[in-house]
């Protein structure tokens, strides 16, 4: 596996390794559409805007993990 140095590549990972998002088609439509909202992109834009270095790695994690933390305390 590669380095992570940046919120696009995490994200890149995550999704490589099972985020299912498929605009309006995926299991995890819902959380994509948090996540977006979360880091103030637009949710078919996401990528786009990590690729641009739009929001850090901290900036997404944080983000990222607070929308998982309902589904954790399950």
């Amino acid at each position: 596996m590669d380095h992570i140095d940046s919120a696009a590549d995490l994200f890149r990972e995550i999704k490589r390794r099972g985020l299912e998002l498929r605009r309006g088609e995926g299991r995890d439509d819902v959380l994509y559409h948090q996540l977006a909202n979360k880091l103030g992109l637009e949710p078919d834009q996401i990528q786009r805007g990590l690729d641009q270095g739009r929001v850090s790695v901290e900036e997404f994690v944080y983000a990222f993990f607070s929308i998982l933390q309902p589904f954790a305390q399950i």
